[in-house]
């Protein structure tokens, strides 16, 4: 029985907190439908034409790729095989450059060696022509004899070693030979190989021209969703986070101006999150907000009879009716505009106010500063 003496107690302590808290909630509830039901007609026109074009999107979709994993398969066999050709030509072409390299240092030796031949050659023609005009009694008669015997050995020497560097040339030419015409067997080959995958390199590009649109179309359409739904979450967090940043006056100016749009059927507004930020960065004062709505109000006023006259002018099919739509058109952006000033003008008796709020304050300041001087000069 205590308990519930005590709970009862606590009900009734705390229940004008209760229904204060849900008043609130109720009211940023209410304000949030009304910022955001122009967003919500959008995203739901938006997301109903949209979504009935995703299915038949995928399938064509999951048909190209299917297509287009079939042809690929067939084609990376193709290449496979093309691949293993290749091998074996890289092979053969590697080990004829090595052999080129060996035939082309054998020729270069060879060269090397008959230069060499030549100017011994030339030199044992100078000794012997010199050693000719010498008699055993002069002093260089025996250098030159050992000149020509050395240059003679030096020139059988260098034919042997030319001897075998042909042969080995020769030899490495035959090779290369026997290697080129296996390359030519394998390119030939290749070739053939080439064209079976040059005509399913044809047909995969197409399956990857087929696959490409299908999903850059599904993509398109799946980032328009996406789009939609991201502007209106976008736009609801911040609505919400901007509500709960207005001050308790401003929270109850808002509800108050919109209280004639809470009673009507479409509830419609062009108002928005950016509002909300005018309101809260500006510092807007009831009448301000007031303004703000009222800007709105007129402004869906003249855009609804301007859109009923515009459907009237199709049914009717009279210009007449487009006329009277343009100016009503005309007059929501004029009507509009007249209550957007009012904030301007509004803005600016609030500024010369807090000018003049300002200039007191340092005038008292000034007086409190020079009072406090002089005392202290007294003192």
């Amino acid at each position: 029985m205590k308990f519930l003496i005590k709970y009862i107690a606590i009900l009734i302590l705390f229940a004008p907190i209760l229904i204060i808290n849900k008043a609130v909630a109720n009211t940023y509830e209410n304000i949030e439908e009304i910022f955001l039901a122009d967003d919500q007609i959008i995203y739901e026109a938006t997301i109903s034409d949209l979504e009935p074009k995703l299915k038949p999107l995928q399938t064509i979709y999951n048909d190209s790729e299917l297509n287009y994993n079939t042809i690929n398969d067939e084609y990376n066999t193709l290449l496979t095989e093309s691949e293993s050709l290749s091998t074996s030509i890289n092979s053969e072409e590697s080990a004829y450059e090595s052999l080129v390299t060996s035939i082309n240092q054998l020729s270069s030796e060879l060269d090397d060696l008959n230069s060499s031949q030549q100017l011994l050659e030339e030199d044992l023609g100078n000794y012997i022509q010199i050693f000719s005009v010498l008699g055993p009694e002069d002093a260089e008669y025996a250098d030159y004899e050992e000149r020509i015997q050395q240059a003679e050995l030096d020139i059988n020497s260098l034919s042997l070693s030319i001897d075998q560097v042909g042969e080995a040339l020769s030899e490495s030419n035959l090779e290369a030979d026997a290697i080129l015409l296996s390359i030519n067997n394998l390119l030939s080959s290749q070739e053939i190989l080439n064209e079976d995958i040059a005509v399913a390199e044809t047909s995969l590009i197409a399956a990857l021209e087929s696959l490409n649109l299908a999903a850059d179309e599904l993509k398109a359409l799946v980032t328009e969703i996406n789009l939609a739904e991201s502007i209106l979450s976008t736009e609801t967090t911040e609505v919400q986070n901007q509500l709960r940043s207005l001050d308790e006056e401003q929270l109850d100016a808002l509800n108050r101006s919109l209280k004639n749009i809470y009673a009507k059927k479409d509830r419609i507004l062009l108002i928005s999150s950016d509002d909300l930020s005018q309101i809260i960065d500006n510092g807007y004062n009831k009448k301000q907000i007031n303004d703000l709505v009222k800007a709105y109000e007129v402004e869906q006023k003249f855009l609804s009879k301007g859109n009923k006259l515009l459907t009237k002018a199709v049914e009717k099919d009279n210009d007449k009716f487009l006329e009277l739509a343009q100016k009503a058109f005309d007059n929501a952006d004029k009507q509009k505009s007249k209550f957007l000033e009012k904030i301007d003008k509004e803005e600016a008796k609030k500024e010369k106010k807090l000018a003049k709020a300002q200039k007191k304050a340092d005038k008292k300041a000034a007086d409190a500063k020079k009072k406090a001087d002089k005392k202290q000069n007294k003192d």
